[in-house]
């Protein structure tokens, strides 16, 4: 593989994980949201269904906010390297 052949496949998995960072943020926003209209229907509810879901969904908003940072993260890694070839 040349270096040019390289860089090409470095920049196609750096973008796909900046397409997988960009998604992921788009989920961490739904599932912020889908914990905020379940908040208020927890409030009024005291079954413990309402309350694990509450606190799983919030959990998911924030492990796709990770995933995120971490995709965003290799992706930029990788355009690094590949500019220093």
């Amino acid at each position: 593989m040349s270096i040019d052949e390289l860089r090409a496949a470095l920049a196609q998995v750096a973008s796909r994980l900046s397409e997988v960072g960009q998604l992921s943020r788009q989920g961490e926003q739904v599932a912020d949201q889908a914990s905020g209209a379940l908040a208020s229907i927890a409030g009024a509810s005291s079954r413990a269904g309402v309350q694990e879901a509450l606190g799983i969904v919030a959990e998911l908003a924030t492990q796709l906010g990770e995933a995120a940072g971490r995709a965003s993260h290799a992706s930029e890694l990788l355009e690094g390297y590949a500019s220093g070839l």
